[in-house]
């Protein structure tokens, strides 16, 4: 009877060969997709008074033009800012960091969350939640709920 033996070296070449494709087919079909739109699991958007409270300007306007990822804002009101307080604000930093603040196009009305930082105007966020609230009745009532606005 004739026996054929492989040698030592091939027949780890052929476990390794065979072991490298399914373990990496394994690792693959278990890693799941990340979705930057989705908030982090367990996480909840912040009340009106914590991103006021995270915020240090907070305004409402209209957007009047939209460039990129930044918009030119006519103010119509401060609710929170130092110092001075330009009526049309360059405010950068839409349209790419999160699925909530992609405005296309100019004439709606928002509450806006801002910072400054040497002289630029940035968007200040809410993880995926976004940095800005439509202006509507729930966003006034709750402005109103926090002494934030008289009647309107």
């Amino acid at each position: 009877m004739l026996k054929f033996q492989l040698p030592f070296r091939y027949l780890l070449l052929v476990i390794l060969g065979l072991s490298l494709p399914i373990s990496t087919v394994i690792t693959l079909t278990s890693i799941k997709p990340a979705y930057a739109c989705r908030p982090a699991p367990g996480s909840k958007r912040s009340t009106l008074a914590q991103k006021i409270s995270a915020a240090p300007i907070v305004f409402q306007g209209v957007v009047t033009k939209v460039e990129r990822d930044t918009l030119t804002i006519q103010v119509s009101e401060y609710f929170k800012k130092n110092g001075s307080k330009p009526t049309v604000v360059n405010l950068k930093g839409f349209n790419r960091n999160s699925c909530q603040d992609v405005i296309s196009k100019p004439g709606k009305r928002f509450l806006f969350f801002a910072s400054v930082e040497n002289e630029s105007w940035n968007a200040v966020y809410d993880g995926a939640y976004g940095s800005v609230r439509p202006w509507n009745a729930e966003t006034v009532n709750e402005l109103k709920e926090l002494g934030m606005m008289l009647s309107h």
